[in-house]
């Protein structure tokens, strides 16, 4: 048999082949306009078409938002689905604090499918996560969307009208700054200084200091939002301090005496080392959650150093035995503070 022979041969087979895979594919395939649409014909539908009523609105809502099924604006379904058996779901985030777990809604016995209906804000944006069985935490194997957070990855789910701040996008067509860990002996716990792209001892820069440092750089995009701000002239160069926590981080940051001779010496040093300008009208002090108490504190006792404030989250319920509140409301106008306060809805 010659090559031309067998390639009609190769060729009537493969089309034969398609002709009876269109026999085989004759099933009902379902569409869908909703969610709710989906749990109306799977109620209606008899036992042996359930399943691929279910695989196909997995793959309808794949191809039509993806999940979490965003209904509207406001309205949104959490979805979880599994070949194997799991006997209870629910779902933790932002916008229960983390704390209790709401169950979701299981939607036959015998069936590893969960939904949970919920609203948020339109312009909303919230880590979240599956727990299974009452213990097993998950991120959603359906929703490609992660952030990572304090202990590790999340899921993320983005309302319509949600903005992504472009200012987080890392930019190869800018110039980028330096990241500098400190190596002195003294310097315990860790330091990591940015210094500006075209940085020059010839010129002077304002100077800012965060706790959690490492966090800032690697969750809060830190100097990739610095690095776009200055390549767009937004802010002028600046120098960065990033300070880490040392041991206990509540007791560190918690209106801590040794926090602030920590900072002295760490301030000195900077000041010595890199062109800064020494005012403290140009010096900012920025941290979020404890780290957002501890910035309200430097403000309070180190207001001859630090003029800028700023305050992530800050947690001023731990600030109860220094009496941070009262303090500020009797503070004397002459501490002459510039402060920043941020704290989302949840």
């Amino acid at each position: 048999m010659n090559s031309k022979s067998l390639s009609k041969i190769f060729l009537f087979f493969i089309l034969l082949l398609g002709f009876f895979n269109v026999g085989v594919n004759m099933g009902v395939s379902y569409d869908f306009i909703n969610f709710d649409d989906f749990l109306e014909q799977y109620t209606a539908a008899l036992e042996e078409d359930k399943p691929e009523i279910i695989n196909d609105y997995l793959e309808w809502q794949e191809n039509n938002g993806g999940f979490p099924a965003i209904q509207n604006n406001t309205d949104i379904v959490f979805i979880y689905y599994s070949v194997h058996y799991l006997s209870t779901l629910g779902v933790v985030g932002d916008f229960n604090s983390w704390s209790s777990l709401i169950s979701m809604v299981k939607l036959e016995s015998d069936v590893s499918f969960f939904y949970k209906k919920m609203s948020f804000e339109p312009s909303a944006r919230l880590d979240y996560k599956f727990v299974k069985d009452g213990s097993d935490w998950i991120i959603d194997p359906r929703n490609p969307n992660t952030v990572t957070g304090g202990f590790g990855p999340n899921s993320e789910l983005s309302m319509p009208e949600f903005i992504q701040p472009t200012e987080i996008i890392p930019r190869d067509n800018i110039s980028h700054g330096e990241i500098i860990t400190l190596s002195d002996p003294w310097i315990s716990p860790k330091v990591q200084v940015y210094l500006p792209p075209n940085y020059s001892s010839n010129k002077t820069y304002s100077t800012f200091y965060t706790s959690d440092g490492s966090e800032y750089i690697s969750l809060a995009s830190a100097t990739v939002i610095l690095d776009n701000l200055i390549a767009d002239k937004r802010i002028d160069p600046v120098i960065g301090v990033f300070i880490d926590p040392l041991g206990d981080r509540i007791e560190w940051y918690r209106c801590n005496p040794d926090y602030l001779t920590y900072l002295d010496g760490l301030v000195e040093f900077i000041d010595n080392t890199y062109s800064t300008n020494n005012s403290a009208y140009t010096r900012l002090h920025l941290g979020d959650s404890m780290g957002g108490i501890v910035s309200a504190y430097v403000g309070l006792e180190r207001n001859e150093t630090f003029k800028l404030i700023g305050s992530h989250s800050g947690a001023f319920w731990t600030g109860d035995d220094y009496g941070i509140l009262p303090k500020y409301h009797d503070a004397s106008p002459s501490i002459d503070l510039k402060m920043w306060f941020s704290a989302g809805t949840y």
